[in-house]
């Protein structure tokens, strides 16, 4: 465009075209994960329960860059996850037989989307995925499993057939571990001597006693209300991993947003997630990150606590 700049303006803003073009290309070039080039465009994504454009703050588990080595950064999914549960996969549930045809296969498409498990899988098992399953099929193609309290942690069958880990990973990681540090401690730290055996788990105590809620789930939130309500000064920290696959993120909340309590009862719930498991202390930062949050809270509760009346 010679009839509104200059010759001279033409050639200085080519130059910084050129030069912005040398930097997505060598960015493109340098940028990888798992020894695969991310930005080369030979990679393709597709999104579930948010607009590609919308896409804000994305992270990954690993990345490199160039020379500089590997860092370590988190994925962040959890919000089209939740939006996809609530809004998609909960009536597509409900549904049951009456769903059609064709939501039905989005509906797979979304799950395999977000789970990484093939849409094949998700049909035999009609969409109904809980865990035993799911922790053998994840990783069924490289032998695989992975734990139930700790994703994070995979184990190895003898075969890759069936439909249930013979094991959890993530238990046998810290079972021997957690026994003999409560050992040296009762009777290191405590003096405590005794040649009973530690149970960190047990068969002994069953079976259980399930007489009062014959007929009915299991459910002691009504008492968890029922305290905070009686006691206004009673607070609430749940603490929870983001790759607990026992007692999932989402189902506590779930719990929470169903307690029947007043905006102000609620404020006294205090929630923090980990990208660890159901023992998020096990992940270092996690643990160092959850010792913060609990001071804090702890510090809140003594601070707002109500003075008795005489």
């Amino acid at each position: 465009n010679t009839g509104g700049v200059s010759k001279d303006e033409v050639e200085a803003n080519q130059l910084q075209i050129d030069s912005a073009i040398e930097s997505i290309t060598r960015i493109s070039n340098t940028a990888s994960f798992a020894g695969l080039q991310l930005l080369n465009g030979n990679l393709e994504y597709t999104t579930s329960g948010v607009t590609a454009g919308e896409i804000a703050g994305v992270q990954v588990d690993g990345a490199q860059f160039g020379s500089t080595g590997d860092i370590a950064v988190d994925v962040e999914v959890v919000e089209a996850a939740e939006t996809f549960a609530m809004e998609s996969y909960m009536p597509a549930l409900a549904a049951g037989t009456a769903l059609p045809e064709a939501r039905r296969a989005e509906v797979v498409a979304g799950l395999s989307d977000l789970t990484g498990l093939e849409p094949g899988f998700i049909e035999d098992w009609d969409l109904r995925l809980w865990g035993g399953p799911v922790q053998k099929e994840l990783l069924r193609d490289r032998r695989e499993t992975v734990g139930r309290l700790d994703s994070r942690f995979k184990g190895r069958d003898a075969r890759a057939a069936g439909q249930s880990p013979e094991y959890d990973p993530s238990m046998e990681a810290i079972r021997g571990p957690y026994t003999a540090t409560l050992n040296d401690y009762v009777r290191g730290d405590l003096g405590y001597e005794s040649d009973l055996p530690y149970e960190i788990l047990t068969g002994r105590v069953h079976p259980w006693d399930y007489s009062r809620w014959e007929n009915r789930y299991v459910d002691v939130a009504r008492n968890l209300r029922s305290a905070m309500v009686r006691n206004p000064d009673l607070m609430v920290f749940h603490a929870g991993g983001w790759y607990d696959m026992a007692t999932p993120p989402m189902a506590a909340d779930w719990v929470f947003d169903h307690l029947e309590l007043e905006p102000v009862d609620r404020e006294r719930i205090v929630k923090a997630y980990y990208p660890a498991g159901h023992m998020m202390y096990v992940h270092d930062q996690s643990r160092v990150d959850l010792d913060r949050d609990l001071g804090a809270f702890y510090d809140r509760a003594v601070e707002s606590a109500t003075p008795s009346s005489p």
